[in-house]
């Protein structure tokens, strides 16, 4: 048997209750439906590449594909080509890439701010486990998402590949 949140709110007695609970779930259910369950190991595709790409083997991901979850695998040297968007000089901007239960790969990009600690994520879109992604902060000129190298000087680009369920929009305060 599938466990959804419906089953677990058509248990609660008062229908108004469960009405109002479900929105507020269904973006946990979400996130713990659609997770990585190893790292992806981002770096960077080559050197002068504009490209990421996975750098480990066997990256599982569990998806949420309808109404089942879906296990996806993502093979080592998987391309992650970046949304295509700028960040300006002396500003930060994180890039994500995104799998879903059909094993294909999507990206967004944050808003960029003056400090790492201003960017704004991108919203995580539903079904969707997060591979990883990079933060830039470009410093001798405008950096440009599936344009301008990873390692090109002053871009300072660095990589991370969550595990679990994660989304950093509610790190930034979505729950006050």
């Amino acid at each position: 048997m599938i466990d959804t949140l419906s089953r677990y709110l058509t248990a609660l007695a008062n229908t108004t209750t469960a009405r109002a609970l479900q929105p507020l779930f269904q973006g946990l259910m979400d996130r713990y439906a659609a997770q990585m369950l190893s790292p992806a190991g981002i770096i960077i595709f080559g050197g002068g590449s504009a490209d990421a790409k996975t750098g480990l083997a066997a990256v599982l991901a569990l998806t949420n594909n309808g109404n089942a979850a879906a296990l996806v695998s993502v093979a080592a040297s998987t391309t992650l080509t970046p949304n295509t968007g700028l960040t300006l000089i002396n500003t930060f901007n994180v890039y994500l890439f995104y799998i879903n239960g059909a094993g294909t790969i999507s990206t967004s990009m944050g808003t960029a701010a003056t400090t790492l600690a201003g960017v704004a994520f991108p919203q995580m879109p539903n079904g969707r486990a997060c591979i990883g992604g990079f933060t830039v902060n470009p410093t001798a000129g405008t950096f440009t998402g599936a344009t301008t190298a990873l390692d090109a000087a002053n871009t300072n680009v660095v990589y991370f590949s969550p595990v679990g369920p994660w989304d950093a929009t509610v790190l930034q305060g979505a729950i006050q």
